[in-house]
């Protein structure tokens, strides 16, 4: 309706303009002024109704997601009754004082009891942004709209081609933004790097494009997260951070803020990390690292699976896979940075033995001859304790202390 008002004041504009061609020149000013304020006014509405469609739009995507967590959310529930089942095994283990079969079931009650909490915090944050971005479309589609119905109200009442003046009120701000579109082209979303560095405020998920679609949705980021940028992207009237490890992510304000990590800590996942301290160091079930939470050691040589980086302080931590904490402080874990095609340097439960001859167990990381123990037979199935390190070339360190070659032509992962 405002814009066609516009028009319409443009015309009679035009019109007062004719009928005082013979008159004075305060008539054609005032009809040169009266088109360039319809104009703006037209201009303005069509902003307004931009900015409503880009509210729609982040609202269906979110929504998008908050259907996906929820169904995460669902299946949490699963995890969450095997989670109290291994919590009984264990408390069962430990009464029959079977040590072993009781920190095995507790190793898998922390893991169901972590996918179960990641699982619920994904649904509700999704489900609550969802709500709230629904709410910003409903918001600035009843500005622009209000903004049209108060300008054709007003030069209906005035009887004339004049348009109110465009200096925007104090309780009317979204008009004054609409009316300068350069300052709000990615409104709510980041176009600078204040830091190469992140941290989520929400759960959200990595693609592998800038363009959001399911086919190119990658791994669920957590909440709390730390995440290395490289530099800020845009798609359409939206920005991406993209990562060092060339996925995107939102650049959303509401999703992610910039933060400071202090210099020698690592903020990258990506690779293949392991302990290079030689006094090893401990994993803990929280990432404030208290001596009540100390659970295991690693020692030198380990290879880590890191699921992120959380931030502590001003420092950082590594999260394991199997929900503990180790630090990510750079003297103590380091990227290896030359790996062998031939050799497995993720962690594994069970390996058999795949080379006609056998293979070799030693007794140290270090396989000279000296320090063989025995042979094991083609098919014969280990148990493994961890994955570690001689120079570049991985090691199954096994649960009875000893160590055979992760050489994929010798022994494989048993996934059954």
């Amino acid at each position: 309706m405002a814009v066609s008002d516009g028009i319409k004041a443009a015309s009679d504009a035009a019109k007062d303009s004719s009928d005082a061609a013979n008159g004075t020149n305060s008539y054609d000013a005032k009809a040169s002024n009266a088109a360039k304020q319809a104009a703006s006014v037209a201009s303005e509405d069509a902003n307004a109704a931009s900015y409503a469609k880009k509210a729609a739009s982040d609202s269906s995507r979110v929504a998008s997601d908050a259907v996906d967590a929820a169904s995460d959310a669902s299946a949490a529930k699963g995890a969450a009754s095997d989670a109290k089942s291994l919590s009984d095994e264990a408390a069962s283990d430990a009464a029959a004082g079977n040590k072993a079969a009781a920190s095995t079931a507790y190793d898998n009650f922390w893991n169901k009891v972590s996918a179960a909490s990641d699982a619920a915090k994904a649904g509700s944050a999704a489900e609550s942004d969802a709500e709230k971005y629904a709410n910003d479309a409903i918001s600035a589609a009843g500005k622009a709209t209000s903004i049209a119905n108060s300008d054709a109200a007003a030069r209906a009442n005035t009887g004339s081609a004049t348009v109110p003046s465009q200096a925007p009120s104090n309780n009317d701000q979204f008009s004054h933004q609409a009316a300068v579109p350069s300052q709000n082209e990615y409104v709510g979303y980041y176009t600078k790097l204040a830091t190469d560095t992140i941290i989520t405020k929400h759960g959200m998920y990595r693609y592998s494009g800038k363009k959001f679609a399911k086919a190119k949705k990658l791994a669920y980021v957590p909440k709390g997260s730390v995440l290395h940028v490289i530099m800020i992207d845009t798609s359409g009237d939206t920005t991406r951070f993209v990562l060092r490890d060339g996925s995107y992510v939102t650049a959303l304000k509401s999703f992610d803020k910039f933060v400071s990590i202090k210099a020698g800590y690592r903020i990258d996942t990506e690779g293949t990390w392991y302990i290079s301290s030689k006094k090893g160091v401990y994993e803990y079930t929280g990432s404030k690292f208290k001596h009540a939470k100390r659970v295991h050691y690693l020692r030198k040589g380990t290879v880590l699976k890191v699921r992120r980086v959380v931030k502590v302080g001003s420092i950082t931590r590594f999260q394991l896979t199997n929900g503990r904490y180790v630090t990510a402080k750079s003297t103590m874990i380091k990227q290896l940075k030359k790996t062998h095609k031939t050799f497995n340097y993720t962690s594994a439960k069970k390996v058999h033995v795949v080379n006609a001859k056998g293979a070799y167990q030693y007794k140290s990381v270090n396989f000279k001859q000296g320090n063989r123990v025995l042979v094991v037979k083609k098919g014969q199935t280990l148990k493994v304790r961890a994955v570690v390190l001689d120079g570049s070339r991985s090691r199954y360190q096994l649960t009875n202390g000893h160590y055979v070659t992760a050489n994929v032509k010798f022994v494989k992962i048993n996934n059954k």
